[in-house]
Parts: structure tokens; sequence; C-alpha cells
């Protein structure tokens, strides 16, 4: 694992299991330091999975647009979205009486595409499929 660190280490992701869940998440290594073999040090980004995401995808979302997506998670009221063509969203309203949940789909109206972030930023319409 050390050899492979050090050899890439800007495109390696660290694979991590909470011991309360059974969920495995991908997080993006930012830099690695190591003084000897019992002195290492990861510094990980957990939110962002890639440090270029991809802006050919959020090309093809335009303003106003409605997309089908999945929701992949809910934090403080934000819910993060996946939409069907592949671009990453974050909604911070819905106008549903419903709160989405994860692995709720979704209907996702975009209001900004956000270039920096490499996001789409919208509201979401009504939850289409409920996970329960």
């Amino acid at each position: 694992m050390l050899y492979q660190l050090e050899k890439h280490p800007a495109v390696l992701f660290l694979m991590y299991a909470d011991r309360r869940s059974t969920e495995q998440n991908n997080s993006l290594i930012l830099s690695v330091r190591r003084n000897s073999l019992e002195d290492l040090g990861i510094r990980a980004d957990i939110k962002s999975t890639s440090e270029n995401t991809d802006r050919g995808n959020l090309q093809k979302c335009r303003i106003q647009g409605k997309y089908a997506g999945k929701v992949t998670d809910v934090h403080k009221g934000v819910v993060y979205v996946r939409l069907a063509n592949g671009v990453n969203a974050v909604a911070h309203s819905c106008y549903d009486y419903r709160m989405p949940r994860k692995k709720d789909g979704v209907s996702f109206a975009a209001i900004r595409l956000d270039m920096e972030r490499g996001v789409a930023v919208g509201i979401i319409r009504r939850i289409i499929r409920q996970n329960l």
C-alpha cells in the first residue's frame, strides 16, 4: 500500500469502512506524509471523490431543465443528487410535501450550473419513487 501511495498519490482513493456501518466511501487523497514506517500521515477529502470533475457532463445540463436522478445523500437540509445523465447536483429546497431520503428517485430542476464545483444547483420538484 505504501508503494502505491508514493507512486500515484493524486489519483488513488482511500477506501475505508466505518465500524458502525458496512458502507464504504471513496475519498480523494490530498497529501501523504511519511517520516518513517511508523509515522505515516494521510490527508483526505471525504466530500469530493475526484480532483477534476467531468465538465463535459455538466455541459449536458441546461438552466431550467428538468432531470430525473437518485438522491445520494441528505445533510442539514441540503440534498445531493446524481442525475441520470451523469451530473452531480445539489438541491437546497424541495417542493414535495415529503422530505427526500437516500436512494429516492426525484425530479430535479436546474437553476444554475456551478462550473467551479462541477455541479448543477437547483430544486427538487417531486419525489418520483420513495425507497422504503
